[in-house]
């Protein structure tokens, strides 16, 4: 099946380093929040997905059935409340708008095959509609423009196989990314405002191998080209900095190289999962019984739990899903009670330094200078995609 575009498949030139291996302890001079989310009753808890920068919260509260839900200033309601009784939904994206993207059922129909892509603004919700010969999609994030980002079933290339494939919806309706080869499946996991695109590939068809792929201005690039391991990209940011895994290990993807996340000793795995605009990398650091939510910020690893306010808290946090540029983070961790272990979804908050007018002036400056950085930094990405396009080019599979 052919992509809806024509795009060219670039190799991403990376080199692989690693960031400063430093165990970070509490940080005796920074303050936190810790909080447990709020749940639906009847639920068993409240997974979070992704949060905005006005700290309203998307995600899924598990029970019979699952629903999407938006949990905004401590208050949990559902997203999905118009599916009607006993229709799963899932709540995957959020953007500053407030606009949710996930999956689920929007009428009886889509109960045979799978869910369907779906959209919520407040006013109600929307199906964004599969692949031709599709039979069931899922939306997985949503930029302030409105371009949403997933995957879609797609009737089979060769054979009897059914693919999955990348997608993004925007104006004119469903467009297929494709793959860094034609046949084989691919998924989308995040887009920027700029409308760039990462996720995961397979690189041969008959292999179950993924490689984390960017889709930029029609070029597929892989972004681990030339490597034996499998790869996933999870996020990016709006100066092109993507986060993901390969090898087990949590790696950032920047400038046309590959660093790898280091920092908490005696780990048996990585991955990282958000990134904000100012290069604050969360994610989680997995050992042989036990998995811990990590912050990487400075080139330093530091395990989320042992901040004060977590380890008052009684909480075990494990796994860090996703961060806003105001450092607000959410994830899933575990609290162990007499009668059992009881996991839930939090938010842990950075409380803000004393707001003088020199902090005030800092901050602003910072902000202005983070924007610049932004646009000058997207420039530079075009001028090295175009370079990598006249170097690196391989023809897209016919």
């Amino acid at each position: 099946m052919q992509s809806a575009f024509k795009a060219k498949i670039l190799n991403f030139s990376a080199t692989a380093s690693i960031i400063a291996s430093i165990t970070s302890p509490a940080l005796a001079n920074e303050q936190w929040i810790f909080t447990a989310l709020p749940y639906l009753p009847g639920s068993a808890m409240t997974s979070p997905a992704a949060i905005n920068n006005s700290g309203s919260i998307a995600g899924t509260s598990f029970g019979s059935p699952e629903r999407a839900i938006i949990v905004r200033d401590g208050e949990i309601n559902e997203a999905s409340a118009s599916l009607g009784a006993g229709f799963q939904s899932f709540g995957r994206g959020i953007n500053d708008a407030g606009q949710i993207v996930g999956s689920g059922y929007p009428d009886g129909s889509d109960a045979f095959y799978g869910p369907t892509a779906v959209f919520w603004d407040g006013t109600g919700i929307r199906k964004l509609g599969n692949l031709p010969g599709g039979r069931d999609s899922a939306a997985t994030d949503i930029n302030n423009k409105g371009e949403v980002v997933g995957y879609s079933d797609a009737p089979p290339t060769y054979g009897l196989y059914r693919e999955t494939h990348a997608v993004m919806w925007g104006t004119t309706g469903i467009v297929d990314l494709g793959g860094l080869f034609k046949g084989a499946d691919s998924r989308a996991n995040a887009i920027n405002n700029f409308g760039q695109v990462v996720g995961y590939s397979k690189f041969d068809k008959y292999r179950s191998d993924e490689h984390a792929t960017f889709w930029n201005q029609g070029n597929i690039i892989d972004l681990s080209a030339g490597s034996q391991y499998s790869s996933k990209a999870y996020d990016i940011n709006d100066l092109g900095q993507i986060v993901g895994v390969e090898n087990q290990k949590a790696v950032l993807w920047q400038d046309g190289k590959k660093f790898v996340l280091d920092g908490l000793e005696n780990s048996t795995g990585s991955v990282a999962s958000g990134i904000n605009s100012l290069g604050w990398i969360v994610g989680t650091r997995k050992y042989d019984d036990d998995s811990r939510a990590t912050l990487w910020r400075d080139n330093v690893a530091i395990d989320l739990n042992s901040l004060t306010a977590v380890a008052e808290s009684g909480w075990r946090i494990q796994t860090a899903l996703d961060i806003n540029d105001r450092g607000e983070i959410v994830g899933v961790g575990v609290y162990s009670a007499p009668n059992g272990k009881f996991y839930q979804g939090f938010l842990l908050s950075p409380v803000p330094e004393p707001t003088t007018a020199v902090y005030m002036l800092i901050g602003i400056l910072g902000l202005l200078v983070v924007a610049n950085r932004n646009k000058q930094a997207h420039a530079a990405m075009q001028r090295n995609h175009q370079a990598w396009a006249r170097t690196l080019r391989t023809d897209n599979a016919a």
